[in-house]
């Protein structure tokens, strides 16, 4: 278990600007010269619209680098006593008893709620803040907004959502369901400065486990089920299946 800091919590903000604009920052930079053609007959309006989208852009990419700079990160071979670099596979027989108590739990606590996705993610930020401030006795506060589409999900179909990591804009490319906190809470980790995958995955399963929301904890035990079943089928579809 990570240590916990007892010291009053420090606070830092940071402003994820462009994800408050109606389009995706890239969609808008990328198809502005498009639509100035189509409608206009005319490039130079969509390089001008285009120039004043990539400056607004890189303008708070510039900010939130800067607001960034601030953030205690978890150590997390300290707090956890192990980090990407020194991971020990666990045992075939482990993860088999891990799976039979997830699925377990998951029968017992069922619940078929939904919530809404504005609503959802805002309870999920919450709880990754608040799990995050635990371990650092720092909150480290960022925009809760989500996306539903961007083009960038037309080239990235395996994806089921993404994270700019400039500037912190988040897409969420399909509906998926009782996992969708597990995926909101994956990207918001990225947002809030944790660019390695592992330690999204392992920071938001833990925020959304300690929750103590229903529908939350279930998302996160679904996803370890998840890879827990993917691992020990060798990523083989109809292993999987059998399992």
């Amino acid at each position: 278990m990570p240590l916990r800091h007892r010291a009053v919590p420090e606070e830092i903000r940071v402003s994820n600007s462009v994800t408050y604009w109606p389009v995706a920052p890239m969609d808008l930079m990328v198809g502005a010269p498009i639509v100035a053609r189509l409608l206009l007959g005319a490039t130079p309006v969509g390089r001008v619209v285009q120039a004043a989208a990539l400056g607004a852009y890189l303008g708070s990419a510039v900010r939130d680098w800067r607001d960034r700079r601030g953030i205690r990160k978890i150590d997390f071979r300290r707090e956890f006593g192990a980090d990407v670099r020194d991971l020990v596979p666990m045992p075939r027989e482990v993860r088999e008893a891990e799976v039979s108590t997830l699925v377990d739990r998951l029968n017992d606590e069922f619940t078929p709620q939904r919530i809404p996705r504005r609503q959802l993610a805002t309870e999920v930020d919450r709880h990754l803040t608040d799990y995050i401030a635990e371990v650092t006795g720092q909150y480290v506060r960022t925009s809760a907004e989500v996306r539903g589409f961007a083009f960038v999900g037309l080239v990235l179909p395996f994806a089921v959502g993404a994270c700019d990591i400039l500037s912190g804009d988040v897409t969420l490319f399909r509906d998926t369901g009782p996992c969708e906190p597990f995926v909101i809470a994956h990207e918001f980790t990225h947002r809030k400065g944790y660019w390695k995958e592992l330690h999204a995955q392992g920071l938001a399963y833990l925020a959304l486990v300690a929750s103590g929301d229903p529908a939350l904890t279930q998302s996160a035990r679904l996803e370890r089920l998840q890879r827990n079943l993917s691992v020990l089928s060798a990523n083989d579809t109809s292993a999987f299946t059998r399992l």
